[in-house]
């Protein structure tokens, strides 16, 4: 199955592809997607330009947004501005919540360094575990976590909350990783934890946590928050135009469950290079890592799903063209056991992407433009 994904990068349908639809609109910078059992969608945002506006909003089948979770961690990052909520995994009325590395750096690369004012939040490069009273899509009004709240977790201390209907969240400090340790490849003094995608194994005992910073999937128990590596992505050489080599990261950005070993997406290194992105296989077990499609340019999600011959995959391009990144060159593809196609492209620097379990189709989240796109699918 893997060698024949592969090929099929080569052997592509040129089917046209569509327009997505507006589906949502007026989020602040909508980062990640998931969709509940009973068909809502979760979506992470940075916030606006205040710190600590993150939050996790719902929004109903047509589009009608409310919000779940407010004051959470954010920052203004380095690369994104605002950053701090990312990949959401859900378990029956239990959330677990991503947070990315925020601003513990500051400046623009290549012109930039540790933050000299230290970051808006401490519990940025963790993941929080948010047990509700009562399932997602019932609770009509939203929770809100104040600062002081941010540092009891840190503390060590659950935090619970109530919303003006009575309904109750507990939350939880799952895990903690470091936010800046010393670079092991060397190609820059620290190396950050940005934890970015993840997802829970089938029994919901462990979730697998991508981290673009530290370029790692760790695993992480769900009951007791102990993490384990799975896999460290070591840098790789790339050839430039003048013949001259240079060391760049991989950049994990998204991952999915696969039968028995899980799929990552690599963004690669800016100012990535068409055809220079990838999604690779690994073995939970060993950490083994294989390819499994190639061919991509700044790939930011990889989506497993199920196709009438059997396994398919979405996969989300960021950029065509980082020269001009303004100019909407996102892709949006499908491979399964019929070919692969384009089923969006002129996408403006989409972020994340989520099936619907009923009708199939694709929804998109449009970072810049606060917007959700739907995607539709045969």
């Amino acid at each position: 199955m893997k060698r024949m994904i592969v090929l099929l990068v080569v052997c592509s349908l040129n089917a046209a592809a569509q327009s997505p639809q507006v589906f949502a609109v007026g989020l602040q910078r909508p980062i990640r997607l998931l969709f509940t059992p009973q068909g809502s969608l979760l979506v992470s945002e940075g916030g606006n330009a205040t710190p600590n506006t993150g939050r996790v909003s719902i929004l109903d089948s047509g589009g009608n947004r409310r919000s779940l979770l407010e004051g959470l961690p954010s920052g203004a990052a380095h690369f994104t501005t605002p950053f701090g909520p990312t990949s959401m995994a859900l378990d029956g009325s239990t959330l677990y919540l991503l947070l990315g590395e925020g601003d513990v750096m500051a400046g623009t690369p290549p012109n930039y360094g540790i933050n000299p004012r230290g970051p808006s939040s401490p519990i940025f490069s963790s993941v929080l575990k948010v047990r509700f009273s009562q399932e997602i899509d019932l609770i009509p009004n939203g929770f809100t976590l104040t600062p002081d709240d941010h540092w009891r977790l840190f503390d060590g201390f659950d935090v619970e909350l109530k919303n003006q209907a009575g309904d109750r969240a507990n939350v939880h400090v799952l895990t903690k990783f470091r936010p800046l340790v010393r670079d092991p490849f060397g190609i820059e003094a620290v190396r950050r934890s940005d934890p970015y995608g993840a997802v829970l194994s089938p029994a919901g005992k462990s979730l697998y946590v991508v981290d673009a910073g530290s370029e790692t999937v760790v695993k992480v128990d769900t009951e007791t928050g102990h993490s384990q590596l799975v896999v460290r992505f070591p840098s790789y050489v790339r050839r430039l135009a003048d013949g001259s080599t240079l060391r760049v990261d991989n950049v994990p950005s998204g991952i999915c469950w696969s039968g028995e070993e899980l799929l990552v997406s690599f963004l690669s290194g800016a100012p990535y290079p068409p055809g220079e992105a990838s999604i690779r296989s690994v073995n939970r077990a060993t950490g083994e890592v294989t390819p499994f499609i190639s061919g991509l340019t700044a790939a930011i999600d990889v989506l497993c799903s199920k196709g009438p011959s059997g396994g398919r995959y979405y996969t989300l391009e960021w950029t065509q063209d980082f020269s001009r990144a303004a100019v909407p060159s996102g892709r949006l593809r499908v491979y399964d056991g019929s070919g692969s196609r384009t089923l969006a492209s002129q996408l403006t620097l989409p972020t994340g992407m989520a099936q619907d379990p009923v009708s199939g189709d694709i929804f998109i989240a449009r970072y810049f433009g606060g917007q959700i796109l739907r995607v539709r699918v045969e």
